[in-house]
């Protein structure tokens, strides 16, 4: 919100309160998993060499996917006790948070 000044998840916000809740809030709303609410909801995936700090990432963690940002050379991921970096051969998309022609 604050980088695009768009709540992406405005609809969603507030609506759960545990991981069942909020994948029940996703299946209301035809989503199934983490790559899916990204493909609707963000702008279009673009090439991995074209990742910017700040840009949003999907990455493969423990065996599923995750969104992370982009830093320097990494993602930043929320992980089981705090947060976590994860190399960038682990990002499967990058979503910018501006539309760019790449």
């Amino acid at each position: 919100l604050f980088a695009t000044g768009s709540d992406v998840a405005a609809d969603f916000r507030g609506k759960y309160r545990t991981e069942t809740g909020a994948f029940k809030q996703l299946f209301k709303r035809g989503l199934n998993d983490v790559q899916s609410v990204f493909k609707e909801r963000l702008n279009p995936a673009i090439a991995l060499s074209y990742a910017r700090r700040g840009d949003i990432a999907l990455v493969e963690f423990k065996g599923e996917y995750v969104g992370g940002i982009v830093t320097v050379n990494a993602v930043v991921c929320v992980g089981e006790y705090g947060l976590v970096t994860r190399p960038m051969d682990t990002v499967k998309a990058v979503y910018p948070l501006e539309p760019r022609n790449v």
